[in-house]
């Protein structure tokens, strides 16, 4: 996000009264391989592509599948080594981005979960849901720690 966010920080400053139109013109989702898949399937679907940078959103780096519904946020590790993203499918997934492979699939919330958030250490990890509840897990063992309602 911050390369991405650095990459059009001038578009931004010289013209601040189209920051909505530029993201929207820039953003990841205006691919190619995006649009033929919502237009195959009818809904957005429920893969994340990384790009890389070289001007705009030019190429995959990875895929990112096994959420059976949309993704609705995902969040970055402070290293930049881990992902974390979470889906009407009810999980949290979490990844390795330098393997592609997802190492945690969360499990506990009861209706789509809608955010989530690595803490500073990236030991932690908090998301909250459609069913009022905010869950601690430690990434550790993978077992939520806490369930705030």
């Amino acid at each position: 996000a911050h390369r991405w966010l650095s990459r059009f920080l001038h578009d931004f400053e010289a013209e601040p009264a189209r920051m909505e139109s530029i993201t929207y013109e820039m953003c990841p989702v205006q691919s190619h391989k995006y649009a033929e898949a919502v237009e195959h399937m009818g809904a957005v679907p429920a893969v994340l592509e990384l790009g890389r940078m070289g001007g705009a959103w030019l190429a995959e780096l990875a895929v990112l599948q096994g959420h059976r519904q949309s993704i609705n946020c995902v969040s970055f590790s402070c290293d930049s080594k881990q992902l974390a993203t979470v889906s009407d499918d009810l999980t949290v997934r979490v990844w390795d981005l330098a393997s592609g492979n997802c190492t945690e699939v969360l499990t506990g919330h009861d209706q789509p979960v809608t955010s989530v958030m690595f803490s500073p250490s990236g030991k932690m990890l908090a998301s909250s849901s459609a069913d009022c509840t905010l869950r601690l897990w430690d990434l550790a063992s993978g077992q939520c720690t806490a369930v705030l309602r």
